[in-house]
């Protein structure tokens, strides 16, 4: 079966609950947001992107409620909507992110992995199982969302960092067995983990392993955060 390009992103845009209530709501934030995201899509071209997985959606201190959620929602959906013709599907975790996939994507949502050993448990990784085709036994991809792993507000040590990279290598080895069609995993939402940190995650994993990183694009700092996102 041959298999097309797709590309999915990776987007921390720093955002509070309390920023979905005040005025600059819909005059300062909404737009700025549908540019980032729809800079996304334009990254992307020409393969088409079939997701974007948000970091930062809210904050551990100030999540949003029912209300908020579908205020953020809406503009994630018209992004979406415009760029697709679609209006998306929406996956809040109990965290602080959400991912966006396109109507027609095969996506399925899995258990958080919640536990990890040393690690805050509010800083779960998400997964979801993406199939290039609508029957079961389609080829697939793993794809994990972590919380962001460091920042000055909330540091995270080297050694735990390496931790969570360790437990979403062997759920990934432990997923593969259980779905021989899983041709693979990929991984965004910490552009702290790097090449020496995912390294330290393989270490004893027990199989040869190739790591491949995609370009990282930070979008320029115009009226807005610096966004960064991972697309392969």
């Amino acid at each position: 079966m041959e298999l097309s390009t797709r590309s999915l992103a990776f987007a921390n845009i720093g955002l509070s609950g309390h920023a979905i209530t005040n005025d600059h709501w819909e005059r300062h934030h909404v737009p700025k947001i549908e540019r980032l995201l729809s800079e996304l899509f334009a990254d992307c071209h020409p393969d088409p992107l079939i997701g974007i997985l948000v970091n930062e959606a809210r904050h551990t201190d100030d999540l949003l409620d029912a209300a908020r959620r579908m205020d953020l929602e809406i503009v994630l959906g018209n992004v979406f909507e415009w760029q697709t013709g679609e209006r998306p599907q929406v996956f809040w975790s109990d965290g602080v992110t959400v991912a966006v996939f396109r109507r027609d994507a095969h996506v399925e949502e899995l258990d958080a992995i919640d536990f990890v050993p040393h690690v805050d448990a509010w800083r779960p990784v998400d997964r979801f199982y993406l199939r290039h085709a609508a029957e079961r036994d389609a080829p697939g991809l793993l794809v994990y969302h972590m919380q962001q792993l460091e920042s000055n507000v909330m540091p995270m040590s080297a050694r735990h960092q390496i931790d969570v990279c360790k437990a979403v290598v062997h759920d990934a080895m432990s997923a593969g067995r259980a779905k021989p069609q899983c041709y693979g995993f990929v991984c965004g939402g910490g552009d702290a983990c790097g090449v020496d940190t995912w390294g330290g995650g393989l270490g004893g994993a027990g199989t040869t392993c190739r790591i491949h990183f995609s370009a990282t694009v930070r979008v320029p700092r115009t009226h807005a955060k610096t966004l960064s996102h991972n697309s392969g």
